[in-house]
């Protein structure tokens, strides 16, 4: 047999190796944090528009848990040249759609002299990657050369700007640019709608509430305040315990502004939630009264711990309280008094408030 043949017969091989049966394709790099989790099959297709609002397809994937995950292969260019090599990879993102990691396929990356990433790129374009904010979040691709030395760019890369160098991997700003764009620009808001969509799965909604707190719950949170997930005995929950003792700040802060979409007719929920209302500060107390929307019908429970709040030394905690006293029958004698009391009061808004409740 030719040497020729031979030689590609082993490159083909060493390319794909069988596992369990089946070839698989080698990667020449792949992230920590891939290899830390055990990725199972897809559980479907789906699409997302790219930063040039063209429609590319992504996976679903999950964990052994049944955490989800989305997954992305891309084969691109990398620089406007097009002396640069091309990139093959896999981007991976968890379900809130941070980055979750990266795998290289077919040729390991390279810089603009086409010596190969080393352990050390490779860690800092993964801290890079990771980072939302990145300042080559300000960069088209057009813009990673200086004008004022447009006329004598090197035939590879060009002369980077100085102001993100330190922001991309040495000698290697169009890939670490390339890959930023492909993970960041508008991706996260999509991915984590599609999530959203997966959590009417009670099973999936579960698992996540079990999962990282500090990530997940204020990601629950979140797609429930934006209206993105419907109200459940398991939210109604979470929502309680964002709102109570002892929790994160974010938690809290994520909570909070989820009570405007919480549904609080049920006085079974009314009386959970007047125990944590009373659990907090007079501060967290008014950004939870801000929050609520008014309650057609409130749980004497609910009244009472609300009422108790309601005094003429705090007129800004009164203007947040009297709408949503307003409509309950019948009032306590000392909300009334307070209420007398305050009607002589010279701020505007409180005025407004005592008025509306009078004449209700």
């Amino acid at each position: 047999m030719p040497k020729l043949i031979i030689l590609v017969n082993l490159l083909i091989l060493t390319a794909l190796f069988p596992v369990m049966g089946q070839l698989v394709e080698i990667s020449y790099y792949q992230s920590k944090s891939l290899k830390a989790v055990q990725l199972s099959s897809e559980l479907g297709n789906f699409a997302i528009l790219d930063d040039k609002k063209q429609s590319v397809a992504i996976q679903q994937i999950k964990d052994g848990s049944g955490l989800i995950y989305w997954y992305r292969r891309v084969a691109t260019e990398v620089c406007v040249t097009g002396e640069c090599r091309p990139i093959d990879v896999g981007i991976y993102w968890d379900c809130t759609g941070d980055f979750f990691g990266l795998t290289v396929f077919k040729e390991p990356l390279t810089k603009t002299d086409h010596s190969n990433f080393n352990d050390f790129d490779y860690t800092k374009l993964m801290a890079i990657l990771a980072d939302d904010w990145s300042i080559l979040r300000e960069y088209d691709l057009n813009d990673l050369t200086d004008e004022k030395q447009e006329a004598s760019v090197d035939a590879v890369s060009g002369a980077t700007k100085r102001e993100i160098a330190e922001g991309a991997v040495e000698d290697a700003v169009y890939t670490t640019h390339t890959l930023w764009h492909l993970i960041h620009v508008g991706e996260k808001e999509q991915l984590s709608d599609l999530t959203a969509r997966q959590l009417a799965n009670e099973r999936l909604l579960k698992i996540l509430l079990k999962a990282d707190k500090g990530k997940y719950q204020p990601f629950i949170l979140e797609m429930f305040g934006l209206g993105k997930i419907k109200q459940s005995p398991e939210i109604e929950q979470l929502v309680l315990d964002a709102v109570g003792p002892d929790v994160s700040r974010i938690i809290q802060s994520v909570g909070i502004k989820a009570i405007a979409k919480l549904n609080m007719q049920a006085h079974d929920l009314q009386n959970q939630f007047a125990l944590a209302y009373g659990s907090r500060n007079e501060a967290d107390k008014m950004a939870i009264l801000t929050a609520m929307q008014p309650i057609p019908v409130l749980s004497t429970q609910f009244y009472d711990t609300l009422a108790s709040d309601l005094t003429t030394s705090n007129p800004w905690m009164a203007v947040k309280l009297l709408p949503i006293l307003k409509d309950y029958k019948p009032h306590s004698q000392k909300v009334l008094e307070v209420v007398r009391s305050l009607s002589a009061s010279e701020i505007s808004s409180l005025k407004k408030a005592v008025e509306n409740f009078i004449n209700k």
